[in-house]
């Protein structure tokens, strides 16, 4: 199983793969993967990605208002700009305040682009996926990275540990299972397993008790 599914919150989490499948079905230099390229270097929810624009850089990094909670409890956010997004921006022109537009050349609103991104997934063969499904496979990512609270609480913008700890503890489990298994030895049983050729290859010198 993926890792990639450790952690549901009615949201599926969206892999590796099927990023890849998405980037296939589209291509390089569609919309569809501008506003990919964009989520998955910056983790932003649809309402942030909507007003995200060239007025948001300084130097290499945006500088945003988080929309959410933005009248309650405002976050101000720090994105340094991934080498790779900053290519990907660079062969896109710009010709309004945001990175994405409609066909007309006009901002999205909120509901629209998150339409518009739904409509991508379908069309790519991957209705299960949400924009937010995009966000929560870039926090696993870093996470199995071993990204702390700390760096997940500053890119993605949490108040607190309880949404972090989600993914670190779910990455920490997955790299103490790895360490435990490495682990195993059973004082050469193992060896009882494999032919004499696949023994003499080193599989069962793994974990030989000493």
């Amino acid at each position: 199983m993926s890792p990639f599914r450790a952690h549901s919150d009615g949201h599926d989490t969206a892999t590796p793969a099927e990023l890849e499948q998405f980037i296939t079905h589209h291509g390089i230099g569609s919309k569809a993967v501008l506003y990919l390229s964009v989520a998955i270097y910056t983790g932003l929810r649809v309402s942030d990605l909507a007003v995200l624009g060239p007025q948001h850089r300084r130097a290499d990094a945006f500088h945003l208002r988080l929309f959410k909670n933005r009248n309650r409890t405002p976050v101000d956010l720090i994105v340094p700009l991934h080498p790779i997004l900053e290519i990907v921006l660079a062969t896109h022109k710009v010709t309004a305040l945001t990175y994405l537009v409609t066909e007309f050349g006009k901002p999205f609103s909120v509901k629209g682009l998150g339409n518009r991104i739904s409509y991508w997934f379908r069309q790519a063969h991957l209705p299960h996926l949400t924009s937010h499904s995009v966000r929560k496979g870039l926090a696993t990512d870093v996470a199995q990275n071993e990204a702390t609270d700390s760096m997940l609480e500053a890119m993605f913008g949490w108040r607190d540990a309880k949404t972090s700890k989600i993914y670190t503890r779910n990455a920490e489990r997955a790299r103490l299972a790895r360490q435990t298994v490495a682990k195993i030895s059973w004082y050469g049983i193992g060896s009882k397993l494999l032919t004499p050729d696949e023994a003499d290859e080193g599989v069962a010198g793994c974990g030989s008790g000493d």
